[in-house]
């Protein structure tokens, strides 16, 4: 029977709507009407308004003919056109005519006779002008021009002279000032969103109102608003988007006739100007029909609702809570023997039913919360992690309402902070003042857990009368019961764990059991991920000290290497030159016998200081020995002549320890990158032979001058130092990021550089190195070293949950290798990592070496999940056929293409070869990437990585995982 009346109340609702439809398809038709009678109104308007304006100009040239013909009546032109009087009687003329920029007499040369004012004229470049006025029966108006006195842009306008029937030789041309012709539009009384303009045959614009400045010279030659008016032969109107793109209409109308063709004079209205009364009757007898079918439908709902809905719904939504897990809730109805109080007498009987079994349900949630919770725990990457999952699965695995975890905050008001939450509806923490002080605020159970250190119990919310100013907002949102559960260390409560549910008296002795047994693995799972971090930290601060001098807190010359690097790229793309300066402390070691190693200390200190200000803190500074600084410094002629000046004020002030006054003397080498060098390590080199050699010579700064057998001896001995550096771990691995290139802000992963340090000589160049150790044999346990690191910075990165792709460049020797596949495989068991996080880039002379043997060694390495990257793509000899049968993830175009695309040949290259790689399935990577434009133009042709330094130089790890959290924000800024 419910069914049956359901349906009738649906058949009224339907029989409303079909008569409400006759309505609102009545005023949808008079609104059509008067659309289009407005549109046509408006297009009248702005032809009669284009028609006025083309008559003013009209006017402006009829007067200046007036002038040509009173001018010479009576009078012989020539002889009359070289008196004061012409000059004055056109400056007249130009007073009365703010029009015009000037007016002149002029010859068929193009030489002027007279003019209404001073201003320079170009004769040669108005002499075609002057014959093509000669020759013209009527009035003729050139190209417009920008004014030589004050860069107004002018339209000349030219009158032939006639007197009697000689051909005429004088013409009078006066210049229109076509931004006088856009304030006029301005000022003209139009329509409000009325826009005009003037544009020239080939679609220049020549005048605008408004917004000239904007809109003046600009092009709307391919505009469908353009064609229109061509099509149309210059008179009529249309509809079409505007110069802003906005629906206009449109009236046009020739204005003039210039020597390049015809000017065409618009007068434009916004479209959604001129049908806005009739949307507004659309939307008022749209909101009356709804009005009246709202309240129609209202009607016919609440009939149904006092007859039956009612009642049906109080048994629905006493089944809704039962189905939730409320076994208390009841109907509340008198089985009066009607079918809906059967129904309603036998949902209670099944609540009463089901009440019984509730507490087995409970307890079984609380054990898998408990389990899910303790899993956590285990596989948990940081804290902040185990306390979003906690929040999680208490929420999800245990059916409750939800969960938060605060902290407790020691400032004066007693605050918490909230460190994790999980649940419906759960933003409203943010505007709940929740404290743990023994006042209204701290009243619920989280404050008093955190203030006693003991479980607060909340049966019921609607009977706690100490909740706080919180209590009718929980409420509202279905919590009807909670638990705070403190988190404890030595005693203390440092946080607590907050559980809503949407029943009342759900909680019972054996689930808050549970729960307190979870609270105490969540508390020393929180415990164990701090003492983690801070172990983290301590690392970090270990690797900053590999990079930073402690003393100054300057780079040190591990760091100035990596400048260095910087800085050559950047000195590449724009020719630059740059010096590099080494400043040595004489005598330190004997400053040192005397006041200790921590005077010593105060006085690098103070001299690192002094430093900084005399040069402005504008250079590159670093310490790269105990008694030696560096810096960069842009090259030209004064900055080498300053670097005395700069010494000899750090030096010309006593320095002090302990009251004692300590004088230090400086003496100072520069090498001038490229003509000393072209490579970080040669520049180091030659800057400390030049400050050794002006120590030696008595003067204060010396300039390299090429001693290169000062340098011999130690590249005799650098084969055998890198060999020693191998087994004793001076190499570090820095980092450089490959981007996105269509979303920058996004990371794909890192490419793994080797950097040497050497225990005397600082900070080694790969490219010294690496071809060296390519010559003698030294790549094979090189790069084994290298991929060991690589690999243990991929675990580090993954145990602290900052998973990153590391890619590693594989030498022909080693890809070749029997055993270097076992060896790489053996890492997983070695570092912790997962080697599927490992990219090995290779050569395409690699592969070509012996095809068949690295084919089958690729496909060794895919199976375990790495990806293979071609590296330098384009410089060697590979065929694509052959590199299509291996398991390559990606093709690495060399940097040689990209640096030169700015050339459309290489543009041609690198577009072809992005294109072959995605047909062939194979992602992008374009490498030595360093400006927006180069970006920019891979980004157009769907490349998909970038990589160079128009993003990040390479970096030590802590400094590049530092660099992905924060500056990778401000690259779409750059």
């Amino acid at each position: 029977m419910g069914i049956h009346f359901s349906s009738l109340r649906l058949r009224i609702a339907l029989l409303l709507g079909v008569i409400l439809l006759y309505v609102v398809v009545a005023i949808c038709y008079r609104t059509i009407e008067r659309r289009d009678a407005d549109i046509a109104k408006a297009l009248e308007a702005l032809r009669t308004q284009a028609a006025l304006v083309a008559d003013q100009q009209s006017g402006i040239v009829q007067e200046t003919r007036d002038l040509a013909t009173f001018l010479f009546i009576g009078r012989d032109p020539t002889t009359f056109a070289r008196t004061d009087l012409c000059s004055q009687a056109l400056a007249r003329f130009l007073k009365r005519n703010q029009a015009l920029d000037n007016i002149r007499l002029i010859q068929a040369d193009g030489s002027v006779l007279c003019s209404g004012r001073a201003a320079a004229f170009d004769a040669a470049k108005n002499r075609a002008f002057a014959g093509a006025v000669l020759n013209e029966p009527d009035v003729l108006a050139g190209t417009v021009t920008i004014s030589t006195t004050d860069g107004k842009r002018i339209l000349p306008i030219g009158i032939a002279i006639r007197t009697g029937a000689q051909a005429p030789s004088l013409l009078l041309m006066a210049s229109l000032d076509l931004g006088w012709f856009g304030r006029r539009l301005g000022e003209a009384s139009l329509q409000g969103g009325t826009r005009m303009g003037l544009v020239d045959s080939q679609g220049n614009v020549l005048a605008h109102y408004p917004d000239p400045a904007r809109m003046v010279g600009t092009k709307i030659s391919e505009t469908a608003f353009f064609q229109n008016i061509l099509a149309n032969g210059g008179q009529g109107t249309g509809e079409q988007p505007g110069l802003d793109g906005q629906l206009r209409l449109y009236a046009f109308t020739p204005f003039t006739y210039a020597s390049g063709g015809p000017i065409y004079l618009w007068a434009g209205i916004d479209k959604n100007t001129v049908t806005a009364a009739a949307d507004h009757q659309l939307l008022s007898g749209v909101a009356l029909w709804l009005g009246l079918a709202l309240v129609s439908f209202l009607v016919v709902w609440f009939v149904g609702d006092r007859l039956f809905i009612r009642p049906v719904s109080v048994i629905t939504e006493t089944a809704r809570k039962l189905s939730s897990g409320d076994y208390l809730a009841r109907t509340g109805m008198v089985a009066d023997g009607s079918e809906v109080g059967e129904l309603a007498a036998m949902v209670d009987r099944m609540a009463a039913s089901m009440a019984s079994k509730a507490e087995i349900l409970r307890l079984n949630r609380a054990l898998r919360v408990l389990s899910g919770c303790s899993k956590n725990i285990v596989l948990a990457q940081s804290e902040e992690a185990l306390l979003d999952e906690t929040c999680r699965t208490i929420v999800e695995a245990g059916n409750y309402l939800m969960a938060w975890i605060t902290f407790r905050v020691q400032d004066d008001a007693k605050s918490v902070h909230i460190a994790a939450r999980h649940g419906a509806n759960i933003g409203w923490l943010d505007g709940v003042p929740i404290s743990w002080s023994d006042d209204h605020q701290g009243g619920g159970p989280t404050g008093k857990a955190l203030r006693t250190g003991q479980t607060q119990l909340v049966q019921d919310i609607a009977e706690e009368l100490d909740l706080g100013p919180w209590q009718e907002k929980i409420y509202a949102l279905g919590s009807r019961s909670a638990v705070a559960l403190p988190l404890t260390d030595g005693g203390i409560a440092f946080g607590a764990l907050t559980i809503h549910a949407a029943q009342a008296h759900i909680f019972n002795p054996e689930e808050v059991a549970l729960l307190e047994e979870l609270a105490g693995n969540l508390t020393f799972g929180i415990l164990t991920q701090r003492s983690k971090q801070e172990r983290q930290r301590a690392e970090e601060r270990v690797e900053r000290l590999a990079r930073f001098d402690t003393a100054t807190d300057l780079p040190n010359a591990l760091e100035l290497v990596s400048s260095l690097e910087l800085v050559i790229r950047r000195s590449l793309a724009n020719r630059g030159q740059f010096a590099l300066v080494t400043m040595h402390i004489e005598r330190l070691l004997d400053i040192q016998d005397v006041i200790g190693m921590a005077g010593a200390d105060e006085i690098v200190r103070q001299l690192a200081q002094r430093v900084s200000a005399v040069t402005g803190g504008v250079h590159f500074i670093a310490r790269v020995a105990r008694d030696a600084f560096a810096m960069i410094m842009p090259l030209d002629v004064e900055s080498l002549a300053a670097i005395p000046r700069y010494i000899e004020a750090i030096t010309e002030v006593p320095y002090e320890y302990a009251g004692i006054p300590v004088d230090i003397q400086i003496s100072a080498g520069s090498a001038v990158y490229p003509e000393h060098a072209t490579d970080p390590d040669a520049l180091v080199r030659r800057s400390d032979i030049a400050a050794r050699q002006a120590w030696s010579q008595g003067v204060i700064h010396n300039l390299y001058g090429g001693e290169s057998e000062r340098e011999s001896p130690e590249r005799l001995t650098l084969l055998s130092d890198l060999r020693q550096a191998i087994r004793t771990d001076q190499l570090v691995l820095f980092y450089q990021p490959k981007v996105s290139a269509q979303s920058p802000a996004v990371i794909t992963g890192a490419e793994a550089l080797v950097r040497w340090f050497h225990p005397l000589h600082g900070a080694v160049s790969p490219a010294s190195f690496i071809p060296l150790a390519e010559q003698t044999g030294l790549i094979k346990p090189l790069t084994y070293a290298v991929i060991e690191m690589a690999a243990r910075q991929v675990a580090t990165w993954q145990h602290a949950n900052k998973p990153m792709r590391v890619a590693v460049n594989i030498s022909p020797q080693n890809l070749l290798d029997p055993d270097f596949f076992d060896f790489v495989s053996s890492l997983s068991e070695r570092t912790g990592a997962d080697l599927s996080a490992l990219d090995l880039e290779i050569t395409e002379t690699a592969l070509m070496s012996d095809p068949e043997r690295a084919r089958q060694v690729l496909e060794q390495f895919a199976r375990q999940g790495m990806r293979i990257f071609i590296d330098d793509f384009g410089t060697g000899y590979s065929s694509l056929a052959y590199l299509a049968t291996l398991p390559i993830y990606a093709l690495k175009i060399d940097r040689s293409f990209v640096m030169r695309m700015n050339e459309p040949k290489y543009q041609t290259i690198v577009s072809s070869t992005i294109s072959l790689a995605h047909g062939l399935g194979l992602k992008v990577v374009a490498e030595g990437v360093e400006t927006r434009e180069q970006a920019e133009f891979l980004r157009d042709q769907q490349c998909d990585d970038i990589q160079g330094y128009l993003y990040s130089s390479p970096k030590a790890a802590e400094e590049f995982v530092e660099w992905c959290e924060v500056e990778l924000q401000t690259i779409n800024t750059r």
